[in-house]
């Protein structure tokens, strides 16, 4: 168990409470971190601000955003100075711990923070995927799929009016001409750069392979052709540059790889009051963005807080409840409501307004007649409102 001293808000990790990996390396388990500081506050520290807020493992579409915990209210965190160096491997969150980090000689801390998708994992997902599995018509992976059987078709399947494909089968078919031009001996077109030396070589099947399979790829660079296309699928930066560099809004195809992406993309670019669906992820996600403030990474959030005894002889709750911001008390709440609850979640009561004193200090408070068991653990739900809004927290309460 980590200890923490309160009025000046350090936590001390100690070497013993760590998991010995390896030589002089030490693993610091996050999540089993923030779970000791819970039983810390609501116990020695209930009278003082919470140490960090979590946010637990979301999974969207199949990707799980990793676990993330952030040290708030200016505590910060410190190790065991045992005299010999020692190496501290913090796992299993994203945190900022590095960011309330106390220095110790001779200990060095490495933090594990991570992220769901990269760029790697995108152009991997994109290129190591057969041609067979682009069909979605109109799709970038559907033109790269014909675009590399247009060469294997054979010209006379190429007589659609206007298409390219119909020009370069008039090119290669002479009687296609008119008369003047057939006239003309094919030799006759040397001119580098006209479109007599063009036809002359499109008419001689060894000059059309060769200059056609000889060009350097580089060498296609004419807006919107086919070799274009086929130099851009071809080369992998710019293909993946290409897809990446798109607007969001042009991948409109349903079930397609891009609308997915931009899907998401419109998902985090929402406001966070546009996400009040109840029980939604987006409204939790929302109503912990308010709770938390507008500020940086250690923002000072109002919350309920809350002071209980119990008198085991008489079954009675002495049950002090107040609103703070840090350290401020808020003297001018409107209403409260409160619900304890048992281990398993059922409700062993709920009291609200009417049934509090509210003092002129702003602390609501109440005498509650209600057994407790012994050795047993109890949630309290409160929610305390102001003129700003409605705040509210979870806390628990331990017998003994």
């Amino acid at each position: 168990m980590p200890s923490v001293d309160w009025p000046t808000r350090i936590i001390t990790v100690n070497q013993a409470e760590m998991a010995l990996l390896s030589g002089a390396t030490y693993e610091l388990d996050l999540n089993q971190f923030r779970l000791d500081l819970i039983a810390l506050e609501t116990t020695e520290g209930i009278a003082y601000p919470s140490t960090h807020q979590h946010t637990a493992p979301i999974t969207f579409g199949g990707t799980t955003l990793s676990r993330v915990i952030e040290f708030i209210n200016g505590y910060q965190v410190t190790f065991e100075d045992t005299g010999t160096p020692y190496n501290v491997s913090a796992t299993g969150a994203n945190s900022n711990i590095l960011d309330v980090y106390i220095p110790v000689p001779g200990v060095s801390l490495a933090v594990n923070n991570s992220v769901s998708l990269d760029v790697a994992t995108i152009r991997d997902e994109i290129w190591n995927a057969t041609m067979a599995n682009y069909t979605v018509a109109g799709s970038a992976g559907q033109q790269q799929t014909a675009s590399s059987t247009l060469l294997d078709d054979t010209l006379a399947s190429h007589s659609t009016a206007g298409t390219i494909g119909e020009a370069i089968q008039q090119a290669a078919t002479p009687a296609l001409f008119s008369a003047d031009l057939l006239d003309t001996a094919l030799s006759a077109h040397t001119t580098l750069g006209t479109a007599g030396l063009a036809l002359q070589n499109a008419a001689d099947p060894t000059l059309f392979s060769a200059d056609l399979l000889d060009t350097a790829m580089a060498a296609h660079t004419v807006a919107g052709s086919v070799a274009e296309a086929v130099r851009d699928g071809q080369d992998t930066t710019r293909f993946v540059e290409a897809t990446l560099d798109a607007d969001a809004a042009s991948y409109q195809v349903a079930g397609s790889i891009g609308e997915a992406i931009s899907n998401a993309a419109n998902l985090l670019d929402n406001l966070q009051a546009s996400h009040l669906g109840i029980g939604t992820i987006g409204a939790s996600i929302n109503t912990a963005a308010v709770n938390a403030g507008t500020g940086g990474g250690t923002a000072v959030e109002t919350a309920p807080q809350m002071s209980v005894s119990y008198d085991e002889d008489n079954s009675q709750i002495d049950i002090i409840a107040w609103l703070s911001t840090g350290s401020v008390i808020q003297s001018s709440p409107t209403s409260i409501s409160m619900t304890w609850r048992n281990q398993d979640g059922s409700v062993l009561f709920a009291v609200s307004t009417a049934n509090f004193a509210l003092t002129a200090s702003g602390y609501y408070e109440i005498t509650q007649s209600q057994a407790l068991a012994g050795n047993s653990l109890y949630f309290v739900e409160t929610a305390i409102t102001d003129g700003s809004g409605t705040y509210t927290s979870t806390m628990s309460v331990s017998t003994s």
